[in-house]
């Protein structure tokens, strides 16, 4: 059984304003709502496109999560040599 490797980049409120997260490190912080959505987004698509990996970026407020953006996993055929 094969593993997927996903990142997930979270935009949640702190002390200090909002913040974006990749797993459990901070990546941005300080920003208002809209710079905080706008950042993960463009750090989720970044990323995406420089590995082709499965990437969510999501909205983390105390009721629920809510999806911003989502990116699937390329799969990369082989090509085969003929």
């Amino acid at each position: 059984m094969s593993m997927t490797m996903r990142f997930v980049f979270s935009v949640e409120e702190s002390a200090v304003g909002w913040r974006v997260r990749e797993g459990k490190s901070g990546v941005a912080e300080g920003l208002t709502l809209g710079k905080a959505i706008k950042r993960g987004r463009q750090l989720g698509r970044e990323l995406h496109e420089r590995t082709g990996l499965a990437v969510t970026v999501e909205l983390v407020i105390p009721e629920k999560t809510l999806l911003l953006a989502q990116y699937p996993r390329q799969i990369r055929e082989a090509t085969a040599a003929a």
